[in-house]
């Protein structure tokens, strides 16, 4: 009987899960139900299961489920106990914890992410490459993070060569379990989650999950606020005696009052003497997004030796952003210098990814030999409009300014309104061999060709503007790994990708921007895969950057300037990581990164940083201890350190050091408490440099968090 409950249960809330999600589709997709049977959406990984802070196996490379020892890149895992030892929340609390990735910040809810100089630009959901929205992911329904760090175009196409993002969705399992958790803290932090997973027949051959979230709080800024629900569902069914098919989608919404603008900075470059809470954004502001994703993998045995592998995926964000544009270095003498504009604006992403691979092995040369070949397309798409209003406002003194008596726009501004409709598709086909000439030494050989495809149409208060342009590109990729002993293994490779750029030449557009990436180091591995640690060098080079063509007059080229691809950037670096159990009751996760970048071909720039907010140095720190004393207790101690950064304007923060806290007690099995301190020596510092008029974000003040969890 209590079986059958447990399945009835699980039932039930995935039927619920899945129904309130498709009716949210159909009310906010303008296709409704046609879209809801039309743009399924897949997802490709094998269930793995994972301990502790060490991934014994990863996909975002290689789209082969091998051990990061067998990966000739640099890969970091953020499994689901680290993000829980963490309670991180949103990919961008993770991210800080990321070996060798700085985040600069934009406003509240969009950030970049920086590996070894540039931007990450490529995305996976389950190794399937997608493209996300302007809100950046929550974690709650994903098991754990990959990240590789360096060229990542042989999955992904184009892309800066800095590195690639997997977020591995959470499984079924074929036993019932469900876990609640629940989370209070500093800036009226309120917090529940909900997972609920297992079989819903006898013989565990349908299995489904369902994981719901939901969260508010203010921000550390007066003012600024933030809420967000998420529901996410999946089934999971055998097919014959070695097929899986899964299903899945999810809904997330989030409502916030944003900081939108960040702080200026005074005229001469100093810092506005400003509390840390303070704020320049009017507290009438808000953004609301609704995030829904659609997915269906399908993963089948071809007999003994190969596996058919078919995904698909949609997904779509609509957002619509009541925001003030602010800007303007401020006077020291009198605050003055500070103004800001309502604007309306609505921007709706959409993506669609379609993925057939077969991969397995052979036999030559008397050993076993594997392949991987398969053919993706991927589209993204953004819809932008909006229209200014005729408010506009000045502020007499930044240092007196108040959120909430901000007055709130009431009259749009004629013949401002302004709409566009920009669409990316990619093709490619791919295929890598991963071949073993001896019992030590490993090859892989890979290549890419790929198929970019830029379409856009504006429209401007009196006329209509469009553009459409593409590339091609053919990549390559090659890899070696040489175990000299059981622990250790020697690696190199090359990867390259591309990124098309829409300036024109005398003759035309410009070729894509093309990153070569090289890399070699030293990798070993230890119980299993329950300890990994790396050593990397590592040489990127962009090269064929666009440089203005002072030769041609303004306007010769299509009525633009005219370029040239001659410029050239180049990152070079050492990085060293840890991660897993380092003895008993003790795990790690820690990456020390040294980088310099600079612009190594460029008229104006030559031997300069080509990005002054990735700093020099980064020393990422998290270790947990659970004492063989007080087995119920744990503890964890973790600092995120690096040097400094700089802004265009040259405005600097000095090197610093973010450390962070926590205690957890387990009662018994089911019932377990903890406690989170961050930022726990209240270190002040900026987050991300700016500009003197705007983008200037203050670090989180100290905050505490409390964490109870039931686990049933």
């Amino acid at each position: 009987m209590r079986t059958f409950s447990h399945r009835a249960t699980l039932a039930l809330a995935i039927a619920l899960s899945l129904s309130t999600t498709a009716q949210a589709q159909q009310q906010n997709s303008p296709d409704g139900a046609k879209a809801n049977a039309k743009e399924l959406d897949a997802v490709v990984v094998q269930g793995v299961r994972i301990q502790g802070y060490a991934a014994q196996v990863t996909n975002v490379g290689l789209k082969l489920p091998v051990s990061q020892r067998e990966t000739p890149q640099s890969v970091s895992v953020l499994t689901r106990s680290l993000l829980d030892d963490l309670a991180v929340g949103s990919l961008d609390d993770a991210i800080l914890f990321v070996p060798g990735v700085a985040m600069r910040q934009y406003d509240s809810i969009d950030t970049q992410y920086i590996s070894r100089g540039f931007e990450i630009t490529n995305y996976q959901l389950d190794g399937l490459p997608a493209t996300l929205g302007r809100a950046k992911p929550r974690l709650a329904m994903y098991d754990r993070i990959e990240v590789l760090r360096g060229a990542a175009g042989l999955l992904n196409g184009a892309g800066e060569p800095g590195g690639a993002i997997n977020l591995v969705r959470k499984r079924p399992t074929k036993d019932f379990a469900a876990d609640a958790s629940f989370r209070i803290g500093s800036w009226d932090l309120y917090q529940v989650q909900g997972d609920i997973r297992g079989a819903l027949n006898e013989n565990g051959n349908v299995r489904g999950r369902v994981v719901v979230e939901h969260e508010d709080k203010q921000l550390f800024q007066r003012g600024a606020d933030y809420r967000y629900s998420l529901g996410y569902g999946i089934l999971e069914t055998d097919i014959g005696n070695d097929g899986t098919l899964s299903l899945g989608m999810s809904f997330e919404k989030l409502k916030t009052t944003p900081v939108w603008n960040g702080l200026p900075r005074y005229s001469d470059g100093s810092a506005l003497e400003l509390p840390r809470r303070a704020s320049l954004d009017p507290a009438w502001q808000e953004v609301v997004t609704e995030n829904r994703q659609l997915f269906a993998e399908l993963d089948q045995g071809l007999g003994d030796d190969w596996r058919l592998r078919l995904s698909a995926q949609y997904a779509q964000e609509d957002g619509r952003f009541m925001v003030a544009n602010g800007w303007g270095a401020i006077d020291p003498q009198t605050g003055a210098g500070w103004s800001y504009s309502p604007t309306l604006q609505g921007r709706d992403y959409g993506n669609r990814s379609l993925d057939a691979a077969v991969l397995g092995g052979f036999e030559a040369w008397g050993r076993r030999q594997e392949l991987i070949a398969g053919i993706g397309w991927n589209r993204s798409r953004t819809d932008a409009d909006g229209y200014s209003y005729a408010d506009y406002w000045t502020v007499a003194d930044v240092h007196s300014f108040d959120p909430y008596a901000a007055p709130r726009p009431s009259q749009p501004l004629p013949d401002t309104y302004w709409a566009g409709r920009y669409t990316t598709t990619q093709r490619g086909a791919y295929a890598m061999l991963r071949l073993h000439p001896s019992e030590r030494l490993t090859t892989l050989l890979g290549a890419r060709y790929s198929h970019w495809q830029d379409e856009g149409l504006e429209l401007a208060p009196t006329r209509y503007t469009g553009s459409d342009y593409g590339d091609n590109h053919l990549g390559v990729y090659g890899g070696l790994v040489f175990d000299f002993s059981r622990h250790w293994s020697l690696y190199a490779s090359y990867a390259d990708i591309f990124q098309p750029q829409s300036e024109r030449s005398t003759t035309g557009q410009l070729p894509p921007m093309r990153g070569d990436a090289l890399e070699g180091g030293i990798k070993g591995e230890w119980l299993d895969g329950a300890l990994n640690a790396s050593i990397a060098i590592f040489d990127i080079r962009q090269k064929d950057r666009a440089q203005l063509d002072a030769a041609q007059a303004p306007g010769a080229c299509n009525g633009g300037n005219c370029y040239l691809a001659q410029g050239e950037v180049k990152s070079q670096g050492f990085e060293a990581t840890i991660s897993g159990r380092v003895a008993t009751g003790v795990d790690v996760s820690a990456g020390y990164t040294w980088n310099k970048q600079t612009y190594s071909k460029d008229a104006n720039l030559q031997g300069q940083p080509f990005n002054t907010y990735a700093p020099r140095q980064m020393l990422k720190l998290w270790a947990s201890w659970r004492p063989r004393s007080a087995e119920a207790w744990s503890f964890g101690l973790g600092s995120n350190w690096q040097t400094e950064t700089r802004s265009s304007s040259g405005a600097v923060q000095p090197a610093y050091a973010v450390w962070s806290a926590r205690a957890g007690y387990r009662f018994n099995e089911h019932l377990s408490l903890a406690l989170n301190v961050d930022n726990l020596l209240d270190k002040t510092y900026w987050q991300t440099i700016g500009p003197n008029g705007w983008g200037n974000f203050q670090g989180e003040p100290r905050s505490v968090t409390a964490s109870v969890r039931f686990r049933f």
